[in-house]
């Protein structure tokens, strides 16, 4: 038996004193259409004013658990309120106190135009993929050391803009499958390009080794998890996987933000700034093995139910 929704009908107007006219639009999106969009999310069935047991007035906005009005509150206020919910909990720290200041600025700066979650997806992806290369064909023009930074750089841009498909389609409700796995395919590119570069300018034979065992490791281990999200989680988001490295009150649980791509990218700039990228492509390759082997030991335990 389903549980019956509350039934809700959104106000012709607004009755605060005073109340100016509502916006045509806010965040980018018809002011009615993101309260009815919002509404129907928060699990309300909305119908028309005979049928309704709660009326809502139009100006009303909810930002996670805040609830605001466009009336009282102003746009702007409820625009910045609406762009900071936006966050995550599980975001890393690097992300939380870096990340999404920058993504969140920009998610604001275009939430007005036509461009939509995945074309920033896409601009990421060549961002990521330009890493890689300015690293293995920069070197002879750049010099080494200022391709390193360059590509790392780069790669940094792409980990922080990575925040704004997803703020955008969460902002204006245009989520879909593709950008799920754009998203996915994007970090993964990212990756193989920085350290396919980083591992082709290696001057050391035992490196080049490495990093050719990590990022064939990567690929295995990403092709396995890309047919269990086609086949299994039927969802393209990589965060639907719940890896078994111990309890919520363990040690890795204090110290998981350390083993989040966020902080991961952001101390590859650091190594590259101090001349020191062949420490990168150790982590990224030791890393990626570990994490193949907890994979595939999970696998063993439980089969794909150990990773739900």
């Amino acid at each position: 038996m389903t549980e019956s929704k509350t039934k809700v009908a959104i106000a012709q107007s607004c009755d605060h004193p005073g109340a100016k006219p509502l916006p045509a639009r806010v965040c980018g999106v018809d002011t009615r259409t993101r309260l009815e969009k919002t509404l129907a999310k928060r699990g309300f069935e909305v119908v028309g004013e005979t049928e309704a047991e709660i009326m809502v007035p139009p100006c009303r906005a909810y930002a996670k658990d805040e609830e605001l009005s466009v009336c009282t509150d102003g746009l702007a206020r409820v625009e910045r309120q609406l762009v900071l919910a936006l966050r995550k909990d599980v975001d890393g720290k690097v992300a939380k106190y870096l990340n999404r200041n920058i993504s969140g600025w920009v998610t604001r700066m275009i939430m007005g135009t036509s461009i939509r979650p995945n074309h920033t997806t896409l601009f990421t992806i060549v961002l990521g993929i330009a890493s890689g290369f300015v690293i293995a064909l920069g070197g002879e023009s750049l010099g080494a050391y200022w391709a390193g930074v360059i590509g790392a750089t780069l790669l940094q841009a792409q980990s922080v803009l990575d925040g704004v498909d997803g703020e955008l389609s969460r902002l204006k409700f245009q989520g879909s499958k593709l950008g799920e796995w754009l998203d996915t395919v994007s970090d993964d590119l990212s990756n193989l390009s920085f350290f396919g570069g980083a591992t082709y300018v290696a001057t050391e034979t035992w490196l080049q080794t490495i990093g050719t065992a990590g990022i064939g490791t990567f690929v295995v281990m990403q092709a396995i998890l890309y047919y269990l999200l086609a086949t299994v989680f039927k969802s393209g988001n990589l965060q639907v996987f719940q890896w078994d490295v111990g309890s919520d009150e363990g040690l890795f649980a204090r110290i998981e933000w350390m083993f989040k791509r966020d902080f991961f990218c952001l101390l590859f700039l650091v190594l590259a700034l101090v001349d020191r990228l062949e420490i990168a492509v150790v982590i990224f390759s030791v890393g990626t093995i570990i994490s193949f082997a907890t994979l595939v030991l999970q696998l063993a335990r439980g089969g794909t139910a150990a990773l739900k």
